[in-house]
């Protein structure tokens, strides 16, 4: 809530770049006329995240700026987050022969939470002439994981 008040005034250059990177994605978002609606404040971080329908398993857009790696994730966080992922991982083959590519499932180093993903290489962040395709790869992957996890999560007992 704290980031939505702050105006231009009071965010670093690098900042602003970020809120305008997530507004171009929405835009792209919107254009998709996906499931995953770009109907929401843009935020000066290094993620924003969707909705899927249920506490604790949300869609992420990632910047990974030193690696030059962007990132649509589905992840899981709060108390049943381990379970939700190992519920999910026992669909693995399913879920990528659904979407039609392999997707990483990271082992998260005995944290809580977990992350399934799928990256685009070489993405420069701070390239703003390569934004546009940046914005239309997160678009299109994040509309895919929605299709094919959300009918999923509704099958989730917590």
């Amino acid at each position: 809530r704290a980031a939505r008040s702050i105006d231009d005034s009071q965010l670093s250059d690098f900042r602003v770049m970020q809120r305008e990177y997530w507004e171009g994605l929405h835009i792209a978002l919107g254009d998709a006329a996906g499931p995953v609606s770009g109907d929401r404040t843009a935020l000066p971080q290094s993620w924003m995240t969707y909705s899927l329908g249920k506490s604790g398993i949300v869609l992420g857009a990632v910047v990974q700026r030193p690696q030059s790696r962007i990132k649509a994730e589905v992840y899981f966080t709060g108390p049943s987050s381990l379970e939700n992922f190992e519920y999910f991982s026992t669909q693995r083959e399913e879920i990528e022969k659904e979407l039609g590519y392999e997707l990483e499932w990271p082992d998260m180093d005995g944290r809580r939470d977990r992350r399934i993903l799928t990256d685009l290489a070489i993405a420069n962040f701070e390239d703003r002439n390569d934004w546009k395709r940046q914005h239309i790869w997160l678009a299109t992957k994040l509309n895919e994981l929605h299709h094919v996890f959300s009918p999923r999560v509704t099958h989730l007992r917590r």
